[in-house]
């Protein structure tokens, strides 16, 4: 006669709601709402939206009901266009992994319309994963193409996602603060939700709101280590030795507000864990490896 099996409790029930938890820390709308307050638009004469990535339209779409009549325009990029958008707010298809003729379209259309702000304005940008490719504006004497091939090469090599993105921020003008910039004279809140182990804001999108520290020599660097440069077109060589003109090198007071990640979902599991009963330990929100 075989002994009696212990008696476990089901836990597919507690694991719901650990895992519900965890997804509702790190829903885009939701966060938009914990993270934007009225106060942020109070003293704005206009609020205008932009920004890229995989969650643009559902944070857009909570952004555009809290500012109401405050919101004068907005341009997002996003990998599917939405059935519906919010007024006043224009979606544009970009392209992912590699970035497309959409990716470049919404690149100058948030130019044009950074064009409009003035000192009284403020811009919100809704930044998620997926923004570095779904949203692009070479620098000058860059084709889409070169950004194209140089990203497939990067996306073959097995190099890191942040050293992935902080060569593509010395090929944009959006990129590594390039957005920011473009802005000026308005203030900027950066609304980001990370994608990224570790969430390091420049690596995020690849850091449209945030001042780039890299230079061209770190991103050759990178070249070099995954034996790329020879097979880098042309036109992005000489960028990266030679340069084709400096950005700005300052960048405007930015309120960057990271609003969803790995570790704000780890600690909503945790919480919800701990309200159950159990005596709960964070693993850790960092683990990675090669797919």
């Amino acid at each position: 006669m075989s002994p009696m099996r212990p008696q476990f409790d089901d836990h597919r029930s507690h694991l719901a709601t650990l895992r519900a938890a965890a997804l509702a820390a790190a829903d885009p709308a939701e966060a938009v709402r914990r993270w934007l307050s009225p106060a942020d638009a109070a003293q704005a004469e206009k609020v205008y939206l932009v920004g890229a990535g995989k969650a643009g339209v559902a944070m857009a779409t909570a952004a555009a009901e809290m500012l109401g009549d405050k919101l004068a325009a907005g341009v997002l990029a996003v990998p599917n266009l939405p059935a519906s958008a919010p007024e006043r707010v224009t979606f544009v298809e970009g392209g992912h992994p590699r970035p497309s003729t959409g990716s470049l379209t919404a690149g100058r259309a948030v130019e044009a319309l950074l064009t409009l702000v003035t000192e009284r304005d403020l811009v919100i940008a809704l930044i998620s994963g997926g923004g570095s490719a779904l949203l692009e504006l070479p620098r000058p004497g860059l084709s889409l193409d070169d950004l194209r091939q140089t990203t497939a090469l990067l996306l073959r090599s097995g190099a890191a996602i942040h050293e992935i993105n902080l060569v593509r921020a010395q090929l944009s003008q959006l990129k590594g603060g390039g957005l920011a910039r473009m802005a000026q004279p308005a203030r900027v809140l950066g609304l980001v939700l990370s994608d990224v182990v570790g969430s390091p804001l420049a690596s995020i999108a690849s850091g449209p709101t945030v001042l780039s520290t890299a230079d061209p020599a770190a991103a050759l660097a990178i070249l070099d280590r995954y034996r790329l440069r020879d097979q880098l077109p042309a036109a992005v060589l000489q960028t990266l030795l030679h340069g084709t003109g400096p950005l700005a090198s300052d960048l405007p007071a930015v309120d960057n507000r990271l609003i969803g990640s790995n570790q704000l979902a780890l600690e909503a599991a945790l919480l919800a864990a701990r309200e159950l009963g159990f005596e709960a330990v964070g693993a850790g929100d960092d683990w990675q490896g090669e797919a």
